[in-house]
């Protein structure tokens, strides 16, 4: 169903995509806006073999620097919502994600990457504006390619297959988000409605997180999330858990579908298990992190997505073993305060 803003007098009517070509340009075209400033989006269609990624190409790879040290990758799929799912979408991201976990697949993927960048200035001259003088560039692609390996679906309206599919395969749980893009238009307005905010999408979090005093039943585990974790991340968690329950046996580990969180009578810290680190959300203003956090890097989080959280927060990301006791420090402080 079409729809129509009205804003200071003046009817902005939804204008369709008539065809996916048409969509992916408009995507092409707005992506800083979309995305945000500290983002890289391009396409290759014409570059990439499709053997490269299990015979599907994606229609655009974005690079997303906006956490400073902490770069993540999405493969981008732009999609018609009237498009058959189980013909024409589940195929293509299937086809993604079997590339993820096939390492001659992303060693070429990772090699088509580089060289198309390298081939064009402009797009070397970006990318290096967010690395260090220090990096290569291949190595940090691979890196950043290896370590986030997001799916992206930008779609023009609803479809219920997609959460649908959730509840069966735990792959499109980890790896896949979905934004829906509205475009609306007058003589001289363009308005680009997008749902929900890249930031959310960012901050893998899809909908509001719930206060409760009991954990709520789901099919989701510890050891669910953990399952993609590097030994080292997997160690780095058990060690944070074991301290926090030696000082207070009582706290809960809370495990949901995009993170687990950690709780008493309400939720203290969000857990969200990557690879190569530990993305941890504590209840706590930024500034009292900073306070107490020397060796972690720490990110802002958009007031939109700490709306999710429910209440002032913000990020941290723990790789070493030297972060554990101040991580640990801040968060028993976090605990404290929800008590």
């Amino acid at each position: 169903m079409k729809s129509a803003i009205y804003a200071d007098g003046v009817k902005v009517e939804e204008t369709q995509f008539k065809l996916e070509a048409d969509f992916e340009k408009f995507i092409t075209e707005n992506y800083r806006l979309i995305f945000g400033e500290a983002t890289i989006y391009f396409e290759l269609k014409n570059k990439t073999a499709t053997e490269t990624l299990g015979g599907a190409i994606p229609d655009g790879f974005l690079f997303d620097f906006t956490v400073k040290g902490q770069p993540e990758f999405y493969m981008v799929e732009v999609e018609l919502a009237r498009h058959d799912f189980h013909r024409h979408i589940h195929p293509q991201i299937t086809k993604f994600l079997a590339s993820f976990n096939n390492q001659s697949n992303l060693q070429q993927l990772c090699v088509k990457l580089f060289n198309y960048v390298t081939e064009n200035k402009e797009l070397e001259n970006r990318f290096r504006t967010f690395l260090s003088a220090e990096d290569e560039i291949f190595k940090s692609i691979k890196d950043i390619v290896e370590n986030s390996k997001n799916i992206l679906i930008i779609i023009d309206d609803q479809k219920p297959e997609f959460d649908e599919i959730g509840k069966v395969y735990s792959e499109w749980v980890k790896r896949v988000r979905v934004q829906i893009c509205k475009r609306f238009v007058s003589k001289n307005k363009t308005v680009i409605v997008m749902s929900p905010d890249f930031q959310v999408v960012r901050a893998n979090v899809e909908e509001e997180i719930e206060e409760g005093v009991a954990p709520q039943t789901s099919n989701y585990s510890e050891s669910y999330h953990l399952e993609d974790a590097s030994e080292e991340i997997k160690n780095l968690y058990q060690q944070i858990k074991t301290k926090l329950l030696s000082k207070y046996p009582d706290i809960i580990i809370n495990p949901q579908k995009h993170y687990l969180s950690l709780k008493k009578k309400r939720n203290f810290a969000f857990f969200d298990i990557r690879r190569t680190k530990l993305r941890i959300v504590p209840m706590l203003p930024k500034e009292e992190g900073d306070a107490l956090l020397s060796m972690t890097p720490t990110g802002s989080l958009a007031e939109s997505v700490q709306k999710f959280y429910n209440g002032p927060c913000f990020q941290l990301f723990v790789t070493e073993n030297n972060q554990v006791d101040e991580v640990v420090s801040l968060l028993l402080k976090a605990y404290e305060r929800q008590k």
